[in-house]
């Protein structure tokens, strides 16, 4: 079959004959959500968060049957009071989101 056509938006033409293997592109839909905001060492969103969860209510409704992967982090401890010693997955966390119901 040879190398695979890419596939290109409008379409691919191909030549009759062998037959021919055309390569779609992932379905992928990156997008950011900024704003969401927790209250100091508690896992409690604040009121003004909300808007962001909307917006991610409105990306699942406008893509059924995608998964969403989301990667966040936390800033640095801003007080001088000793905490827990930080790690990569303290400061960084990668979430697959079950669709809402």
């Amino acid at each position: 079959m040879g190398e695979p056509v890419p596939y290109v938006v409008g379409g691919v033409e191909v030549a009759p004959g062998p037959k021919k293997q055309v390569k779609l592109p992932a379905r992928v839909f990156r997008g950011r959500l900024t704003g969401l905001l927790f209250e100091t060492n508690k896992t409690f969103l604040l009121p003004g968060s909300l808007k962001g969860i909307r917006g991610l209510r409105n990306f699942y409704e406008q893509h059924p049957g995608m998964q969403v992967l989301v990667v966040g982090h936390s800033p640095p401890p801003t007080t001088s009071r000793p905490s827990a010693p930080r790690t990569p997955a303290s400061s960084t966390a990668r979430q697959r989101i079950p669709r809402p119901s």
